[in-house]
């Protein structure tokens, strides 16, 4: 997993929670000294579902919680700040979903031991879309928060229903 993700859940914590409960955090999930992270850093998945899981338990907020506020301050904020570029031209959730693959496509390009999730899409109706989520690290939690996020993002207001490990249906309710 690239640093930017750790990075943001750090953001959101210090944000929400105070810089002490990051350090809780890390404390909790058994990390001595924090990792030096930058956006392209790599960190092993597992060590950033320590801190996740970590994070639950010194905040006491459900992990779905957590997940789902991951997902939205990555697409609201951070990735929006990062990544800005690709946000533009972007009308609503829908757009922004269909070029999802392309723009994970584009900004892993040129970065060393990138492994982003591929997308491929199937439009059911107009207003509903399954997407198919390849990835061997099965995050498919933090890929529903995301999608969550997305639609905060666009003021939309968005049923996701996970149909199975790779699949996730997302009816856009205008």
């Amino acid at each position: 997993m690239k640093g930017a993700m750790a990075l943001c859940l750090k953001e959101l914590v210090v944000d929400k929670f105070g810089e002490e409960k990051w350090l809780e955090s890390l404390t909790c999930a058994k990390i001595i000294d924090e990792p030096i992270l930058t956006p392209m850093s790599d960190l092993d998945d597992d060590i950033l579902m320590r801190i996740l899981d970590s994070v639950c338990l010194t905040a006491r907020i459900p992990k779905d919680i957590v997940i789902d506020s991951f997902g939205e301050y990555w697409v609201t904020v951070f990735a929006n700040r990062l990544y800005n570029a690709h946000y533009s031209g972007m009308k609503n959730a829908k757009d922004f979903l269909l070029k999802l693959d392309g723009i994970h496509e584009h900004v892993s390009k040129h970065m060393k031991n990138a492994m982003p999730p591929r997308f491929t899409y199937e439009k059911i109706k107009p207003n509903k879309l399954l997407i198919t989520y390849l990835s061997s690290r099965n995050l498919m939690d933090i890929f529903i928060g995301l999608i969550k996020g997305v639609g905060t993002y666009f003021s939309e207001k968005l049923k996701i229903v996970q149909i199975d490990e790779i699949h996730v249906e997302v009816t856009f309710q205008y």
